[in-house]
């Protein structure tokens, strides 16, 4: 989609995998990026040329984590 279309923000919805519940990120898109690099546990990431990119705060869960699995209360 031309940058011109996408829109100026979008929400991310995920599980939280602190807490197992839901959590939404409202993330912005960033105007005038033209490369991308990113370094991940999966490698490297590069993008060369005009790019959308939305980017979000990463804020710490508020809610207690949630039992492990087989745990008994």
């Amino acid at each position: 989609m031309p940058p011109d279309r996408c829109p100026d923000h979008i929400e991310r919805l995920d599980l939280c995998p602190q807490c197992q519940g839901l959590a939404v990120t409202r993330m912005k898109r960033l105007d005038g990026v033209t490369d991308v690099s990113m370094d991940g546990p999966a490698g490297p990431l590069v993008l060369k040329g005009p790019a959308t990119v939305y980017m979000g705060p990463v804020e710490p869960c508020p809610n207690p984590p949630a039992p492990e699995a087989g745990a008994h209360e």
